[in-house]
């Protein structure tokens, strides 16, 4: 009996022994959950954060290109209108170079034909003082 009541004994020391083993596990796993449950609960907040942070800025990016479709349609519409202008200018602009041309080669055959003019006014005075002098 004194052999069955130590082999007892040493069996209730191991399993008391492998007990405290096991609650020392048991109390370092506890504290490991406790502080992955802690950090679970700040990832959740930190991803609903950015989430609520992502959707504002994509409402914010839609609006943004939203009013930039609407400024380069306006600005598309502005140069049109300026490309037409600037074609009517170009125009009349060449239609001035013309009439500028035309009234230059009118100007130069006035000139001419004064010149001519008082040449023949000249030529006919010589002539008529040769006369008067031959006379």
């Amino acid at each position: 009996m004194s052999s069955q009541l130590e082999d007892l004994q040493q069996q209730l020391d191991k399993a008391r022994n492998d007990y405290s083993k096991i609650q020392k596990a048991l109390s370092a796993a506890t504290d490991v959950i406790e502080q992955l449950k802690d950090k679970e609960e700040k990832l959740t907040t930190d991803y609903l954060n950015l989430k609520t942070r992502h959707d504002q800025d994509m409402d914010n990016n839609g609006r943004q290109v939203a009013a930039l479709s609407r400024e380069k349609n306006d600005l598309q519409k502005d140069l049109l209108e300026l490309k037409g202008q600037f074609d009517s200018l170009q125009k009349l602009n060449r239609q001035l170079r013309a009439k500028e041309k035309t009234s230059f080669v009118i100007y130069i055959c006035i000139c001419l034909a004064g010149f001519v003019l008082g040449m023949r006014y000249i030529f006919d005075g010589m002539r008529l003082s040769e006369f008067s002098i031959n006379a």
